[in-house]
C-alpha cells in the first residue's frame, strides 16, 4: 500500500514525474516498463478495474490523475502501445461507475493507492541484456516515486490537506468533462499512425474482452465493445493492409461477444457485425482500393455459424447475410464464397428458424445466378442446394429437391451455350442421389420422390446431352440408385431395382446408337446386384433380359 501525501502540488507534481518517466520508456522503446509507469497512473485514479470500483465520489486528486491519463494518451498515444490496455479498462471503470448506486463516496482521510497486488514489492533483480541499466535506472525513478508519495510532509500554511477538501461525485464530472475527455480521446484514433492503430485497437479487443467476462450485477459491460465499433467505423478509411490487421482483430473480438450467454449483448455483436460489413462493402464501390476482399469481410458470419450454441443468433446471422445479399448483391464478388459457406452450415442446421430461410435467400440468390452468373458459380449453389435435400426436415428437403428440378428445367431452357448446359444439368442431376445416404425410416419418401424427379428431369434433357455427359450422369446419378452397398436391406433394394429400372430401360432406349454408356452401366448394375441377395438378383435377371429383347428390336 501507498500512502497519498497530505499535498495536492505534491500529488500532482507526483502524476507529472511519473508521466515524464513513461514518455522517456516510450522514447527508448521500453514498451513493458512504460507499461508499468501508465498502470501507475491509472491505479492513482482509482478507476483501474470494475471489480476494483470502490467509490462513487472520489477525492480531487483522483480527477487531476484522470486528467494526466487522458493527457498522457492523447499525447504520447504513439509509444504506449500494450499501455493502451489500462486506458481503456480506465475508461470503461469511469463508465461503469455511472451505473451503479451501492458504493459510496470516498471518506475525506487519508487517501491509500492499491498497487498490483500480482506484483509485490521487491528489489529489482540486473537482466542480462542491452537495456538492463536503463531498466534499473527507472526502477529506481519508480522508488523514489514510491518513497515521495509514502511520505507524511508538514502542510505549509496555504496549502489545502488534501483529507479537508470535500469528494468530486463522478457521476458529475463524468457528465461534463469527463465524457468529453473520453470522446475527445476515441474520436482521435483516426489520427493515430498505422502500426500505431493496430496497437491500439488491439489493446481495445484485449480490454472488451476483459470486461466482457467480468461478472457484475448489471451483467456484463458493453462500454469497450462499442467503442471497438465506433473505432472501427472512424478508421475505416485506412489503407488496406492497415484495414485488414485491424478487421481480424476487432471481428474476432465481435464473434467471440456474440457467443456470449447475455443474448442482449450477442445480438448487439452481430448487429454491428452487420453494420460494419455492409460499411465496407459500400465503401469498396466507392474506393476499390481500400478492401477489396469481399470474402474477408464475410468470414466473420462463418465463423459465428461454426461457434455459436445458441440458435437465436445463428438466425440472426442468416438474416444479417440476406440483408447483405439484398442490399450489396452486385457488389459482393468473393464474398458469394463466405455467403455460401453460411448457406452450407445452414443446411446441416436441426434448428428450422435457421435453416429454412437459409433456403429461402439460397432460393432468391439461385435465381439471381442462373440469370447473370458463370457456371462455376451457378454450379457452386447448386451444390449447395443438394445439401438441403438431407435436412432433417422433411419439408425442407423436400422443398429442396423441387427446387432442384426447377433449377434444371431453368438450365435446359436458358440460352447458354450447349457446353455450359451439359454441365450445369449434370451437376444438378448429381444432386438428387444425396438423399439415398440418409436412414431414417421417414426418408424413405424423400428418397422416392428425389429419384423419380430425377429421371424425370434425365428424359426431358437427354437428347441435349452428349456421350461425355452421358457418361457423367450414369457415373454419377444412375449408378448410385442401384448401387448394392454393404448394409442395405437386400429387398429394400430388390424393391428400388423394380421401380426404377425402367427408366434405366428409357433412358438406355432414347441413347442407342449414339453411346453405349448405359448398355454398359446395365452391364455393371447386373453384376453388382448378385451381392444383393436372390431376390433383387432375380428382379434384376428378369428386367435387364426384358430390357436386351427391346434393345434387340430396337437395332433391328
Amino acid at each position: 500500500m501507498v500512502k497519498m501525501s497530505g499535498k495536492k502540488s505534491t500529488v500532482k507534481k507526483t502524476c507529472q514525474t511519473c508521466s515524464s518517466a513513461l514518455a522517456l520508456a516510450g522514447q527508448l522503446s521500453l514498451d513493458r516498463l512504460c507499461e508499468r509507469f501508465m498502470e501507475c497512473l491509472v491505479r492513482a485514479t482509482g478507476f483501474a478495474l470494475i471489480p476494483e470500483l470502490k467509490y462513487s465520489a472520489v477525492h480531487p486528486f483522483r480527477i487531476d490523475a484522470l486528467h494526466e491519463v487522458f493527457r498522457v494518451a492523447s499525447a504520447r498515444g504513439s509509444m504506449l502501445h500494450g499501455a493502451w490496455r489500462h486506458v481503456f479498462h480506465c475508461i470503461s471503470t469511469l463508465e461503469y461507475a455511472l451505473s451503479v448506486t451501492d458504493v459510496t463516496a470516498e471518506a475525506p482521510t487519508t487517501i491509500v493507492i492499491p498497487e498490483d497486488a500480482s506484483t509485490p514489492t521487491r528489489q529489482p533483480v540486473p537482466r542480462k541484456s542491452s537495456f538492463s541499466p536503463f531498466t534499473r535506472f527507472f526502477d529506481d525513478i519508480k522508488n523514489r516515486i514510491n518513497e515521495e508519495l509514502s511520505a507524511t510532509p508538514r502542510i505549509p500554511e496555504g496549502e489545502v490537506a488534501i483529507a479537508e477538501m470535500d469528494p468530486v461525485a463522478i457521476q458529475d464530472w463524468m457528465a461534463e468533462e469527463g465524457f468529453s475527455l473520453v470522446e475527445k480521446l476515441m474520436s482521435s484514433s483516426r489520427r493515430l499512425g498505422d502500426t500505431t492503430i493496430v496497437f491500439y485497437v488491439s489493446a481495445l479487443c484485449a480490454a472488451s474482452q476483459v470486461e466482457l467476462n467480468e461478472m457484475n450485477a448489471y451483467g456484463p459491460s458493453v462500454t469497450l465493445l462499442q467503442k471497438l465499433v465506433e473505432t472501427l467505423h472512424h478508421n475505416m478509411d485506412r489503407i488496406r493492409l492497415v484495414w485488414s490487421r485491424l478487421w481480424m482483430v476487432a471481428s474476432a473480438n465481435l464473434v467471440s461477444a456474440s457467443c456470449l450467454s447475455d443474448l442482449s449483448v450477442s445480438m448487439y455483436s452481430v448487429d454491428s457485425l452487420r453494420q460494419l460489413v455492409g460499411k465496407l462493402l459500400a465503401r469498396a464501390k466507392l474506393t476499390p482500393d481500400s478492401f477489396s476482399d469481399h470474402e474477408d469481410a464475410l468470414k466473420p458470419f462463418i465463423s459465428l455459424m461454426k461457434q455459436c450454441g445458441n440458435s437465436t443468433i445463428r438466425e440472426l446471422t442468416v438474416q444479417c447475410i440476406s440483408q447483405t445479399v439484398l442490399v450489396h448483391s452486385g457488389l459482393l464478388a468473393s464474398g458469394w464464397k463466405s455467403v455460401l459457406h453460411v448457406l452450407r452450415l445452414a443446411a446441416a442446421d436441426r434448428a428450422r428458424a435457421v435453416s429454412a430461410p437459409a433456403l429461402l435467400l439460397l432460393e432468391q440468390a439461385l435465381a439471381q445466378m442462373l440469370a447473370s452468373g458463370d457456371a462455376d458459380t451457378v454450379a457452386d449453389f447448386v451444390a449447395c442446394v443438394g445439401l438441403f435435400t438431407t435436412n432433417a426436415d422433411f419439408d425442407l428437403a423436400l422443398s429442396a429437391t423441387n427446387l432442384l428440378l426447377s433449377t434444371g428445367e431453368t438450365v435446359a431452357a436458358s440460352g447458354r451455350g450447349a457446353a455450359e448446359k451439359q454441365r450445369l444439368t449434370c451437376a444438378v442431376l448429381q444432386q438428387f442421389v444425396r438423399p439415398l445416404a440418409m436412414e431414417a425410416e421417414t426418408s424413405m419418401s424423400l428418397q422416392q420422390h428425389a429419384l423419380e424427379v430425377m429421371f424425370q428431369l434425365l428424359e426431358r434433357t437427354i437428347d441435349d446431352l452428349d456421350a461425355a455427359a452421358l457418361l457423367a450422369v450414369v457415373d454419377g446419378s444412375v449408378k448410385p440408385v442401384f448401387a448394392a452397398a454393404p448394409g442395405v436391406d437386400a429387398e429394400l433394394m430388390a424393391v428400388r431395382c423394380k421401380q426404377y429400372l425402367p427408366h434405366f430401360y428409357q433412358a438406355l432406349e432414347a441413347t442407342v446408337g449414339r453411346t453405349p454408356v448405359f448398355f454398359d452401366a446395365l452391364v455393371d448394375v447386373a453384376r453388382d446386384s448378385f451381392r444383393v441377395g436372390p431376390e433383387g438378383s432375380a428382379e434384376l435377371a428378369h428386367l435387364a433380359l426384358s430390357m436386351g429383347f427391346g434393345i434387340a428390336v430396337v437395332l433391328k
